[in-house]
């Protein structure tokens, strides 16, 4: 009887390591490299995958990466019972290693062919585990290792499902049409998490022409596009916050907490990266400024401290190291601070959202409440600094963002705020 187990190659490794697939049979061993990795620290040696607890901020790349290892063990599993059936005996470990490599699509070890596609996608996957970006000279922001991992993923997934080569030489307009639907039919993403993941293959793509490791441009074509939709976000106007700061939570310090942050979110601009760990040095209360560098771009910016934010630092000074309320995960954040919003009657109204599952456009209601999370106050910030009449220009130094068009994705004003928007200014004039 074969027993298949998977093992990280390095359990003690301070980073990233790989995950082996180890079959043992008839006192045979072999080793066979599953193309994935991970951290020992998300690794649950009894259950041989990945944590995808709910408090676990990677559990749905760890998700993804887990569906991989499933296939890749299953695959083994079949090419052992195949041999058995088809020879009357158990393979060798020679035999079943090259089958197994076969399938896997791994390099023979010595192989001295042109690197491919995946094992290009995972040399900058390494790079960005212990180097910097060559183009900044700084780290890669965060995020970026889980988004090329997922587009890997899908990568995978999709050769698997469809029993197609993945290659530098395959990333054809004919591939794109098949992906794109592999992805919105049958995976049934929505269709912006689509369109990250096309983009990062274009931008693998891109990075592997620069390296002259491929001259394929088809990826540059009109028709390869990332698609995209536009989202019914949510911001919360002034009187929204105003109400949402005068709850009296303080026989609730769990919500009173996340309440509070929320606001100075709100009132700052920052993503929830930088609200929820900034440091008492960033913070001048006698000058009236935060300069603090975004964790996501590493530009420094200075940030007016406004009432309500200058009313919450002055709330925690002494109690806590940065005058903040303490940081908890973004998953808790997101739950905490809807028990908040729900008791708004503010936040009681409807609101729809209509986006694209499938390739049909599904229409959804929702009370305005549920749909607050982290993201809703960088968006609050920028809508109600334009609605207030503050160039773009102006508060684009402060949420640092770069190019107008980036900025524009954040402003959530309804066709009639707009309207009245341009009818003040007529009347100022």
């Amino acid at each position: 009887m074969a027993h298949f187990n998977l093992n990280l190659r390095n359990p003690n490794a301070g980073g990233e390591t790989r995950i082996h697939l180890v079959i043992r049979w008839d006192n045979q061993r072999i080793v066979v490299n599953t193309g994935q990795t991970a951290n020992p620290k998300q690794w649950d040696k009894k259950t041989q995958r990945l944590d995808t607890g709910t408090n676990n901020p990677k559990r749905i790349v760890n998700r993804q990466i887990n569906a991989v290892l499933s296939g890749r063990k299953a695959e083994a599993e079949r090419v052992f019972t195949e041999f058995q059936t088809l020879h009357k005996r158990n393979p060798n470990s020679a035999e079943l290693l090259t089958l197994i490599n076969e399938v896997f699509n791994n390099k023979p070890a010595g192989s001295k062919d042109k690197t491919g596609l995946i094992d290009f996608i995972e040399t900058l996957l390494n790079e960005m585990a212990t180097g910097l970006n060559p183009k900044t000279g700084k780290p890669y922001a965060p995020q970026t290792p889980g988004t090329y991992r997922q587009c890997l993923t899908q990568l995978r997934e999709y050769a698997h499902s469809t029993r197609k080569r993945i290659d530098f030489d395959t990333i054809t307009l004919d591939f794109y049409m098949s992906f794109y639907d592999y992805l919105t039919n049958k995976k049934g993403f929505r269709l912006n998490y689509v369109g990250k993941i096309i983009k990062t293959l274009k931008t693998f793509m891109n990075e592997a022409m620069e390296r002259n490791l491929t001259n394929n441009i088809a990826h540059k074509g009109r028709r390869f596009t990332a698609p995209r939709e536009k989202v019914s976000n949510i911001f919360l106007t002034h009187d929204e916050l105003t109400a949402m700061y005068k709850m009296d939570l303080s026989k609730e310090p769990r919500l009173e907490h996340v309440r509070d942050l929320f606001l100075f979110g709100c009132y700052t601009g920052l993503r929830f990266s930088d609200y929820s760990k900034v440091k008492p040095e960033y913070i001048d209360l006698n000058a009236g400024i935060i300069d603090i560098p975004t964790q996501k771009t590493d530009e420094l910016v200075s940030i007016p401290i406004l009432p309500i934010a200058k009313a919450i630092l002055n709330k925690y000074r002494g109690k806590t190291a940065n005058s903040l309320p303490g940081s908890i995960s973004n998953q808790k954040f997101n739950k905490y601070i809807k028990e908040v919003a729900v008791r708004l009657p503010e936040l009681q109204n409807i609101i729809s959202d209509e986006h694209y599952i499938h390739g049909k456009k599904v229409s959804q209601t929702f009370h305005k409440w549920q749909k607050v999370s982290t993201h809703t106050a960088r968006r609050s910030f920028a809508t109600n600094m334009v609605l207030q009449g503050v160039p773009s220009q102006m508060i684009m130094k402060i949420t640092g963002h770069r190019t107008e068009s980036a900025f524009q994705t954040y402003l959530k004003m309804s066709q009639r705020d707009n309207a009245k928007m341009v009818l003040q200014g007529w009347e100022q004039k």
